[in-house]
């Protein structure tokens, strides 16, 4: 927030409470891998290669009949709404990127399940509430890994979204502002 407000940014510091029942809503991660099936089903039902996590969730969207795709719209919907309401003089949502920090490769191939939610819970609300977002390096952790804040606007918005990355990024990159290099 320092760095936002050095550049004329107003800063708060607040929860935004549809952004918290967007990220609870288990509804939006079905109509995604509905949506997923939709959309690449056709290649996974021809391609010969090995099934991973990913995979197996895209096709357990095949499941998810027309009726359930229509309800969970209508939760996304909603939720949408709900955020364009409440939140309308808000211009961008700053976020962890993440809510956890990376882990090894292995460890997380060996059950990317049980480490999805912290990577992609952020993410899957971004989609909920039709957000554009980007993400900018911003540190690394205490054991040498990359952290990254999301920067999340109005759908249509790039061009501030844009805007406060280049900003973001210009002051950091002034001496000072960078991260340190692990040993």
């Amino acid at each position: 927030g320092k760095m936002l407000k050095e550049l004329g940014a107003t800063v708060e510091n607040r929860e935004v409470p549809v952004i918290a029942e967007a990220a609870q809503a288990k509804e939006i991660e079905a109509l995604m891998a509905a949506e997923a099936w939709r959309n690449t089903g056709k290649i996974l039902e021809t391609w010969g290669g090995d099934r991973d996590w990913l995979t197996d969730w895209i096709v357990d969207g095949k499941d998810i009949d027309h009726s359930l795709i229509e309800e969970l719209r209508s939760v996304q919907k909603r939720l949408q709404s709900k955020l364009s309401q409440d939140e309308s003089e808000i211009d961008a949502f700053l976020a962890p990127t993440v809510r956890a920090t990376t882990r090894p490769i292995e460890a997380v191939d060996a059950n990317f399940m049980e480490h999805m939610g912290n990577y992609l819970s952020n993410t899957i609300v971004g989609n909920c509430l039709n957000l554009c977002a980007m993400s900018l390096p911003s540190d690394l952790d205490s054991e040498g890994r990359p952290i990254a804040a999301m920067i999340m606007a109005p759908a249509f918005a790039d061009d501030l979204l844009l805007s406060i990355g280049i900003a973001l990024q210009a002051s950091a990159m002034q001496p000072g502002n960078l991260p340190a290099t692990p040993a």
